[in-house]
């Protein structure tokens, strides 16, 4: 049996990291692509993970992006 691991986010800004866990969401270590960061796409749940995970980096960058515009630098 394949052991299956939390899929963890982690997020730094002025050099303080913080991470998270995304919900209800594992993987195993054979289905997980590490250079690419992301679930390959045939592993099972392999769409939803990456489909949550672009959820995740899309906030980000809109998140970026507001500050951007207001004349903030996010580092």
């Amino acid at each position: 049996m394949q052991s299956e691991f939390p899929i963890t986010c982690r997020i730094t800004l002025n050099r303080k990291k913080t991470e998270f866990q995304l919900p209800f969401l594992t993987c195993s270590e054979i289905c997980w692509d590490n250079p690419n960061e992301q679930a390959f796409p045939n592993a099972p749940m392999g769409l939803e993970i990456n489909r949550q995970i672009q959820s995740y980096k899309l906030k980000a960058a809109e998140l970026n992006y507001e500050y951007a515009r207001q004349g903030s630098m996010l580092t």
